[in-house]
């Protein structure tokens, strides 16, 4: 529950830095589901059936959701060179892993590109 609450805390942290850019995002719930797992962030989520959303008071933090397991993922506004007919949900492969990476929201002919993750901190051995 502390790392939720932490990672919750520092994504909103970094969502403040960034607001100014990112003002005119999706505004809407957009649906996908994929037949592979996928990373957001540092988490693993499975394949599946998800929903995106924005948060209400800070449209560049998305919560990315399959009913049972919520993460949010920071992004920056993207505007496409060619609009896209349909929504989009883009997915970059790194080795075995597939990462989401961009959104793209057809009604409003504006995407969302994922701002790349610190890496996760190193685990230290308590010593007593």
């Amino acid at each position: 529950m502390r790392m939720l609450v932490r990672s919750a805390l520092i994504a909103a942290g970094l969502t403040v830095v960034s607001a100014g850019a990112v003002s005119a995002q999706m505004s809407d719930t957009m649906k996908f589901t994929t037949t592979f797992p996928f990373m957001v962030g540092h988490q693993t989520m499975p394949a599946g059936s998800y929903t995106v959303k924005p948060l209400e008071l800070e449209h560049s933090c998305m919560e990315i959701s399959n009913g049972h397991t919520a993460v949010l993922l920071l992004t920056e506004r993207d505007v496409p060179k060619d609009p896209p007919k349909q929504d989009e949900v883009i997915f970059t492969k790194q080795g075995d892993t597939y990462v989401l990476r961009e959104i793209w929201d057809a009604s409003n002919v504006t995407g969302a590109e994922a701002v790349e993750p610190r890496p996760a901190p190193a685990k230290h051995a308590d010593r007593k």
